[in-house]
């Protein structure tokens, strides 16, 4: 409860401080800053309700499970089964999950928690039917109890639709093509013209989202942009209008891959919006380095914050981690010169043990966290739950749950709380339980 207090009260005082002085960079857009909606970051209210844990075997498929507390070690056995699992986030009591239902649909899952098990409570399907049937993945975000968007890039590209998280049901929908097209050159030319596929969230009355166009695609479904940069377009929350569309200040490609969970957040103190780019993971050579970029609080405009080299002594490969709070960034970087298809010509698998997690202070100096090395197997970001940040990572034999109170400063590496060790039954690797892929509290 301190720590909760403490850290509702470092907010209030980032909010106010930010009217005079803004520590992460000044605001060129000219906004005017607005109060923040209350309670809409997951972690700024006390939450006792239970935990869902997701636990995943060889294949991807595994189940949701509910838990009274985390146990230590911790077991996987048990819950709701789901042909997909790629873990979730709790919101309002309910928990909500992109991925199959086990009829083979895809969609944004609703799961109640009521029950001894999570339990299907409404779907919005997405993506035109099952996930290996998606030529591109679908994206959703949820800014309070009543409002939340997604967008199908597959079905409805240029299009964001309103919905209601209790219910389930559509109450807006917006074209957004033609006034990106007007303010973006070579967007309406474009075959391949996307918004909010990679990034979608909304700030106080503003949503942004990713704007992507091209005229091909990579073997990982991502558009081959037609320029070396990322775009973001701002939207008004109210009307559905066009503000802007900004551009990075830095050539990047590709914001995020896997929408299960999105490569962004919104920093709870300091209000800025983060995101991580992963260049274009199916080519050979990487061109554009993978970066991470800010959206100031007040400002619609692009702010680079990270090149992946500076932050893994020039290894190659992409942040595959984040999460934002008080302008640190927690994510994950390579320990050996990786890319995502395979050995390649750096002959090392994406999903061996070889990811470390860090946080990368505001001054860009990095500092390990005292967590084994992850495997890429989980893409869950972590989650701040009370007051702490939550991280899980997996080996080839184990997987467990740290914890930390935020950073604010200091060298060396960072000690980590134990949460949960969890090593998976041998006798039956093929089918049970291998890893550890989502976690979240009601």
């Amino acid at each position: 409860m301190i720590l909760k207090k403490l850290a509702i009260l470092i907010a209030v005082v980032a909010v106010m401080a930010s009217c005079s002085k803004d520590d992460i960079g000044n605001s060129t857009d000219g906004l005017a800053l607005k109060t923040m909606s209350v309670g809409i970051i997951p972690g700024t209210q006390p939450l006792t309700g239970p935990w869902v844990v997701t636990g995943q075997n060889y294949f991807w498929a595994g189940s949701y499970k509910k838990k009274s507390s985390l146990p230590n070690p911790l077991s996987l056995s048990g819950g709701y089964s789901v042909s997909y699992a790629p873990g979730g986030r709790a919101f309002d009591g309910s928990f909500f999950t992109l991925n199959n239902t086990n009829s083979g649909v895809r969609g944004i899952c609703k799961y109640s928690v009521s029950g001894s098990n999570p339990a299907p409570n409404g779907m919005i399907s997405l993506g035109g039917g099952s996930m290996n049937g998606q030529q591109f993945e679908v994206n959703f975000h949820i800014f309070n109890n009543d409002i939340g968007y997604y967008t199908d890039v597959q079905e409805n590209p240029g299009v964001i639709t309103q919905f209601n998280p209790q219910s389930m049901t559509t109450n807006n929908t917006w074209n957004l093509t033609q006034a990106v097209s007007n303010a973006l050159p070579g967007f309406a030319s474009a075959n391949f013209k996307h918004l909010g596929g990679k990034l979608l969230i909304r700030r106080d009355n503003t949503i942004y989202a990713d704007v992507t166009f091209g005229s091909s695609i990579n073997g990982l479904k991502q558009v081959v942009q037609a320029t070396n940069f990322v775009y973001v377009a701002a939207i008004d929350a109210e009307t559905g209008n066009l503000i802007s569309v900004s551009t990075s200040p830095q050539e990047a490609t590709n914001i995020g891959l896997f929408n299960d969970h999105p490569l962004v957040n919104e920093d709870p103190v300091s209000h800025a919006i983060y995101f991580a780019t992963v260049s274009d993971m199916g080519a050979a050579v990487q061109n554009v380095p993978s970066k991470i970029f800010r959206i100031p609080n007040g400002s619609n405009s692009i702010q680079h914050f990270a090149t992946y080299s500076s932050i893994s002594g020039d290894k190659i490969g992409e942040f595959n981690g984040l999460y934002a709070y008080n302008n640190h960034v927690y994510t994950k970087y390579s320990s050996n010169d990786v890319r995502y298809m395979g050995g390649g010509e750096h002959g090392v698998s994406y999903r061996n043990p070889i990811w470390q997690w860090a946080v990368i202070k505001p001054s860009g100096q990095k500092r390990d966290l005292e967590i084994p090395k992850d495997n890429f197997y989980c893409y869950q970001q972590p989650r701040l739950i009370n007051g702490e940040i939550y991280f899980i990572y997996n080996d080839d034999n184990h997987g467990g749950i740290r914890k930390i109170v935020p950073v604010n400063g200091g060298n060396g590496p960072v000690p980590t709380t134990v949460v949960s060790n969890y090593t998976p039954p041998s006798w039956v690797w093929f089918t049970a339980n291998r890893r550890i892929t989502g976690l979240d509290r009601l």
